[in-house]
């Protein structure tokens, strides 16, 4: 089972993220969710999820700022979620970062991550 946090600063849109994946049936087990990039950050730091699934726009620090901050301590994968698609490949650095968009996150999502 795969360790999986989700950082969303809009409840509905967290709550069905969380939902979709529960109901999937893939190996993640959602350990945390948090609704902005400070408390993200602390939480994550103490859960040690595999992935992080996060919006890029959440209150106090980006996702993009997260996902920096967190690669200097932990190994794990960063999924970056953004309402429209707009190429952050060179705001990023690391190959194994993701860019998806919200319309990409399906039920087979969980599937293609699972490597």
């Amino acid at each position: 089972m795969y360790k999986l946090v989700v950082v969303e600063d809009e409840r509905d849109v967290r709550r069905r993220l969380v939902s979709l994946i529960e109901r999937t049936g893939a190996e993640f087990e959602i350990v945390s969710e948090y609704e902005n990039g400070i408390d993200a950050y602390d939480g994550i730091i103490v859960d040690a999820p595999d992935l992080v699934l996060t919006d890029i726009k959440i209150p106090y620090i980006s996702g993009i700022e997260l996902a920096r901050r967190l690669r200097e301590v932990l190994p794990l994968v960063m999924l970056l979620l953004r309402g429209s698609p707009k190429p952050l490949q060179r705001r990023l650095g690391k190959p194994y970062w993701e860019r998806l968009t919200r319309r990409s996150f399906t039920p087979q999502f969980p599937l293609c991550v699972k490597r």
